[in-house]
């Protein structure tokens, strides 16, 4: 007996060791593309003949488990670190059903954090989408797809559901007819973790967008056209697919660059969450919409362009039909991550054997152009066009097929994409998935002070919601002007809402600190000075609010060792 006490007692001093380490690290990983397990599936092309890949990257050495039910299938592959890894499903996983329950989501598991791309190639007729890992998916969405091809009564505008736990009760309010449920009218189903249940709808100018779709457990969701033309009547139709961002992963600020080597623009789609939502381009009001409506709009080919607005949107670029220019292209559908959301590395593969013309579009801060790299090479300044209005540049870059890195010093925006004879792909590189939707307010402390030169000096971002709760793992941009700008940065809010940045100024002087999530901002101002430090502020690693609640586990865990320590 006295052994067991001894030895809970040990366990217990271990976990608190383990736990005041946790905590005075301060840090949190951003909730992002990254993860170690996925549902997903893959909603259906025009057939399903081609090929169904997964693409796995990994910033460490990982070994990845891939199973699926219907069709029977499991192999674990071990990706090295900085590279990429091509799976080959079987063909069959390509869902073509309407309304039913199938066996066909495909669970992927890995002992550290990968990214995950789905290519649904097919001759004429390709796309791909960025993989959301279970903790960045949520139970409420509406659904970004597009029209039914006019054309063709055969082809169908289409949504997908991939459940991840047993006995999940899905409610879905489409917005076209299909599969048993009707337009405008609610609809449930039942789904086991792995379980899959698609919509489709060949009816004239049918579309899912709009779609509300709501669980009582997590959910992927996806939506997009087994083969549709862009626009209109125009030739030729292709596979649309991109999986959904549940309503809390939504942003008011998004930038976008035009598709490269294309000549009448691209089609855009906004949507939004909320009633009265006013949405503008570059500074205009074009549209006032309400909680599932969108606007769809063509951008030029040469435009550089930002959308916001008040209230969450989703976001979506549309390829639109080679007819629509007469070069080698076809459509393709990717979300446009908004720029809260950005990341600052990415491993991507770019091109198949039928789509050989591939490029990266990306978004920075114009400061930061000079830091982004592409496979360790800096994009060069030529390559960057200034977005009016906006502090922000984007560039297009021609790569070949293959693995590409692109990496920044802050977070930058990317879609990777290319084109073949009337064929196309296009997804997102990857994003943060915080609930910047949710954002209400940030407040930097502390709001003045001073350091010599030389030191550090941490600042503090709380970030909280409407209520005045915490929002954890959302991006906090640091932006400093004065003599220490080089040093701006960004960090992730920890699980009290609070973003920690730490800087040791080199120079002389006074600097402003704003931080800044979308429009919400609140600013500091610092001198840095000669001499001894007579303002130290907050050391760097625990957020000082926290020192009450962190001190208070210690003490009771504490409590407890003695106490089980005096029974033996």
């Amino acid at each position: 007996m006295n052994n067991a006490i001894q030895n809970l007692a040990k366990r217990l001093l271990l976990l608190s060791a383990l736990l005041l380490v946790s905590l005075f690290s301060g840090s949190l990983f951003a909730q992002s593309s990254q993860g170690t397990e996925f549902w997903i599936g893959f909603p259906g092309n025009i057939s399903s003949s081609g090929l169904r890949q997964l693409y796995i990257t990994a910033e460490a050495n990982a070994e990845v488990t891939i199973s699926i039910t219907t069709p029977a299938f499991n192999t674990t592959v071990n990706v090295a670190s900085g590279s990429l890894t091509t799976i080959n499903l079987p063909n069959q996983v390509d869902i073509q059903s309407n309304g039913v329950v199938e066996n066909k989501g495909i669970h992927i598991t890995s002992d550290v954090p990968v990214t995950v791309y789905a290519m649904n190639q097919q001759n004429a007729t390709t796309d791909a989408y960025l993989a959301l890992p279970v903790d960045a998916i949520g139970t409420e969405y509406y659904v970004m797809a597009y029209t039914r091809d006019v054309a063709f009564s055969s082809l169908n505008s289409q949504m997908t559901i991939v459940a991840t736990e047993d006995n999940t009760s899905v409610t879905i309010t489409p917005t076209a007819s299909g599969g048993g449920f009707t337009a405008g009218s609610s609809g449930n189903v039942v789904l086991n973790a792995g379980q899959t249940f698609q919509l489709r709808s060949n009816t004239i100018n049918a579309d899912y967008t709009g779609s509300y779709v709501v669980a009582d457990k997590p959910i992927s969701v996806f939506g997009g056209n087994d083969c549709t033309n862009i626009s209109g009547n125009l030739r030729a139709c292709d596979h649309l697919v991109q999986q959904m961002i549940p309503l809390g992963g939504w942003g008011q600020s998004f930038l976008t660059v035009p598709l490269a080597t294309r000549l009448a623009g691209d089609v855009f789609r906004i949507m939004a969450q909320q009633s009265g939502t006013q949405v503008n381009i570059n500074g205009v009001n074009v549209a006032t919409l309400s909680a599932g409506q969108f606007y769809e709009t063509i951008l030029g080919s040469t435009t550089y362009n930002r959308i916001t607005s008040n209230n969450p949107i989703l976001v979506g670029q549309y390829s639109r039909s080679s007819e629509a220019d007469g070069v080698i292209s076809d459509p393709f559908f990717a979300l446009v991550p908004p720029d809260e959301q950005f990341l600052n590395n990415y491993i991507v593969s770019a091109g198949t054997p039928n789509i050989p013309i591939n490029f990266l579009n990306i978004t920075s801060p114009t400061a930061n152009i000079s830091t982004v790299l592409v496979d360790g090479v800096v994009v060069p300044e030529s390559a960057w066009t200034a977005i009016p209005g906006t502090t922000f540049s984007g560039a297009r870059i021609s790569v070949s097929a293959g693995v590409h890195s692109v990496s920044s010093a802050l977070p930058i925006g990317l879609l990777v994409y290319g084109f073949g004879s009337f064929d196309s792909y296009g997804y997102l590189g990857g994003q943060a998935f915080g609930a910047v939707a949710t954002v209400s307010s940030i407040a930097i402390s502390p709001k003045t002070g001073s350091a010599p030169v030389g030191t550090e000096h941490c600042w503090e971002a709380l970030v909280q919601d409407q209520f005045g709760d915490p929002v954890a793992g959302v991006r906090v941009d640091f932006n400093i002007t004065g003599p220490n700008s080089a040093l701006s940065g960004f960090a992730f809010t920890n699980s009290s809402g609070i973003a920690t940045f730490c800087i040791e100024g080199a120079n002389l002087g006074e600097d402003i600190i704003d931080a800044v999530i979308g429009s919400f901002t609140d600013g500091a101002q610092f001198t840095w000075t000669e001499g001894e430090d007579p303002d130290p502020g907050p050391e760097p690693g625990i957020p000082l609010s926290n020192w009450s609640i962190y001190l208070g586990i210690l003490l009771i865990l504490t409590f407890i060792i003695i106490r089980f320590r005096r029974l033996v």
